[in-house]
């Protein structure tokens, strides 16, 4: 846990550790090592990002839900122990690697070495007066070969195992890479990684002055889904939303989880009428199947979706096109919800 660990220890520490626990119980939080943690961090002060982020979320009147924790602990913690692991596996390759050229550099030495012998030893057979020495040269250069022979056959295993080494590594740094960038309930993006995206593809659709559109969904009613259902089945949704979205989706396109049940969608090179076609067919099959609880079968009826989608103005910053994105999901939601709406809609006039 972050912090300074004096602050958890001895009987101050127990007395600390009890009081968060009782709170998470308060607040129908299981106290789960990643929510205890979260919990405790914010109680410590430790994260002031993750401290002003939960304040302003009690202050809009937002209740401490599991999806909310696991929300937050995805952002603030699971990116950095993802990053301190990309740390510790570069420093573990770049080992293998001076390992690596330090055989490369024994088995330049050696053959080096084994050249001069063998021009030696040529040098003496043009030269020797008796023929009786011969043998002894030959014998001498016999023996050199099998001790080259020996070593390269030591460097060569030393090389292989490097190399398995180096895979490994290579495969801990792609998983690590991953994680830092996957949100872990949908396995959509994150919000790091979208926001990170953003900002480039913003940057890029400036400099070249093509389009770029960006549509923020938001579950209708997810928190009466929750009170009625649970948090499993909400969870459930969730992963359904964010499938529909992933596979209805361009491969070019960038699908978010944006928040705890809001979706982003970043739709590089496509224009605010194409974006918007898109989007409605994603809404469109999202309300097309009537689910069932996946461990009784019961019915839990048809889930809808609100989006608006806004296209990138000349000039514009992340935060002013996102912001217009927003407010075009809030007329959504207020126009009735199951619907979307655009820059150029009536309905955002009216």
């Amino acid at each position: 846990m972050s912090g300074e660990t004096s602050f958890y220890a001895g009987a101050a520490g127990l007395v600390f550790a009890h009081s968060v626990i009782d709170q998470l119980g308060e607040k129908t939080v299981a106290p789960t090592p990643p929510n205890y943690e979260l919990w405790a961090t914010y109680r410590s002060g430790t994260f002031p990002d993750l401290n002003r982020e939960i304040e302003e979320l009690f202050a809009a009147g937002e209740a401490l839900t599991p999806a909310l924790c696991e929300d937050l602990y995805e952002r603030h913690f699971v990116p950095t122990r993802s990053f301190e692991q990309l740390a510790q596996t570069g420093e573990s390759i770049a080992h293998e690697l001076a390992a690596a050229l330090a055989h490369l550099r024994e088995v330049s030495a050696s053959a080096g070495g084994y050249a001069g012998s063998l021009e030696a030893a040529a040098s003496s057979m043009e030269t020797v007066a008796d023929p009786s020495k011969l043998p002894a040269l030959v014998r001498g250069l016999i023996a050199e070969t099998r001790a080259v022979a020996s070593r390269n056959r030591l460097l060569e295993q030393q090389m292989d195992a490097s190399s398995m080494q180096m895979e490994t590594l290579q495969l801990s740094v792609r998983q690590a890479t991953l994680e830092a960038i996957t949100d872990g309930l949908t396995g959509l993006a994150n919000r790091r990684h979208f926001d990170r995206s953003l900002s480039r593809h913003v940057r890029e659709a400036c400099e070249d002055g093509r389009p770029l559109c960006l549509a923020l969904c938001d579950i209708d009613r997810f928190k009466q889904i929750n009170d009625t259902w649970g948090h499993p089945v909400g969870d459930q949704i969730i992963r359904y939303v964010a499938s529909t979205l992933r596979s209805g989706a361009p491969s070019e396109a960038l699908v978010a989880r944006y928040g705890g049940e809001e979706f982003a969608l970043l739709l590089p090179q496509m224009g605010a009428e194409e974006a918007h076609v898109l989007v409605d067919e994603l809404r469109r099959r999202v309300g097309a199947r009537t689910l069932s609880r996946k461990s009784s079968g019961e019915m839990l009826g048809v889930v809808t979706v609100s989006a608006g989608v806004a296209e990138l103005r000349h000039e514009e910053g992340s935060e002013s096109f996102v912001r217009r994105a927003d407010a075009l999901l809030y007329h959504a939601k207020k126009a009735g919800r199951n619907r979307v709406i655009g820059d150029g809609d009536a309905a955002v006039a009216a």
